[in-house]
């Protein structure tokens, strides 16, 4: 069983409270997918029930949940594949309804556990915590949570070590799948930096800087303006993960589920669009065992990506004449 272990030289990627969920399936039944897939199912039941909780206090029909419950993503990446996003999920919901619920401590207290499930929900922080910006009580006292939390977490990442067998050094210098933008934001960067004669491999570090610059900076621009909540709030993290999953190095199907639970609150068919191309990341297995992954990797990734491109552009420009909501003024008390 072990020996079927991706990546065996490489200590785990995954932070405790994913590794936690591992071990909850491994003490029902010990190595069984059938286990793993039973938490997951549990997990998203849970999705479900928040999910419908939100749209009630966003004023939306429950037949929207049908955009996330049904989608073909959450089934096959979840329930088939068995991918640890089905965890990620609940808890980005729970946090995002304690947020619309003026429940500033509590829904920073799960946020930081969707941080010990990946690392970058710490992106949402701005935007769920944006009511209290000017509550320093609140807000001191929110971050403080989040980031004991977090230092929870990272302790035993840093206690195993930062060396090249660490999977978060790995994932962060070399990870890259599905991608189209890394590849090409990479070869500008050797082309602006030719005369200093720089490497790909250098020139790939510095592309993935800026990639992630470009995530945070949107997080925060995302969050500035005053929020209309909650529907205002349910459209801003949609396009924050959005965002993050278009300028993500590696671009697995399964991370379409970022932004995915945010779909019936911004059903744009661009990000539908994602959940129909995405899949065909799976020919670069069939390109792989013909020794011609190059066709995959050179041009079945912009067969994926451009028409999402176009289809997203075109709904940002037609959405810039629509009119805004105006903002709320008041600072929201917590109950």
């Amino acid at each position: 069983m072990l020996d079927r272990v991706n990546h065996p030289h490489l200590k785990t990627v995954y932070p405790p409270v994913a590794v936690a969920a591992f071990a909850l399936a491994h003490w029902i039944e010990p190595f069984s997918l059938t286990a793993w897939r039973g938490v997951l199912l549990a997990a998203e039941c849970f999705s479900l029930l928040l999910l419908l909780a939100l749209l009630r206090d966003a004023g939306r029909a429950a037949l929207w949940s049908a955009l996330y419950w049904w989608n073909p993503i959450a089934i096959k990446e979840i329930m088939n594949s068995g991918h640890m996003e089905g965890v990620l999920v609940p808890l980005l919901l729970m946090a995002t309804l304690l947020a619309a619920r003026r429940r500033p401590f509590a829904g920073a207290a799960v946020l930081g556990l969707a941080v010990g499930v990946k690392v970058w929900p710490l992106l949402l922080t701005p935007l769920l915590l944006r009511r209290w910006w000017r509550d320093v009580r609140v807000m001191g006292t929110s971050l403080a949570i989040l980031a004991v939390l977090c230092a929870a977490w990272v302790t035993p990442i840093l206690l195993g070590g930062l060396d090249a067998s660490s999977g978060f050094v790995a994932y962060a210098k070399q990870w890259q799948a599905n991608s189209a933008l890394l590849p090409a934001v990479r070869g500008v960067v050797r082309a602006a930096l030719s005369g200093w004669d720089v490497s790909i491999d250098v020139a790939g570090r510095i592309a993935r800087l800026l990639l992630a610059s470009v995530a945070a900076a949107c997080a925060i621009a995302i969050a500035i303006r005053p929020l209309v909540l909650p529907a205002d709030l349910l459209r801003r993290l949609a396009v924050t993960t959005l965002v993050l999953v278009l300028v993500s190095p590696a671009q697995f199907p399964w991370y379409m589920l970022w932004t995915m639970p945010f779909l019936p609150f911004a059903p744009r068919l661009g990000i539908m669009l994602m959940a129909v191309l995405t899949p065909l990341y799976y020919l670069s297995f069939h390109f792989g065992a013909l020794n011609l992954y190059f066709i995959f990797r050179d041009r079945v990734v912009w067969v994926i990506w451009v028409p999402i491109w176009i289809v997203l552009a075109a709904e940002a420009f037609v959405a810039r004449g629509q009119p805004r909501m105006p903002a709320l003024d008041q600072t929201p008390k917590v109950d």
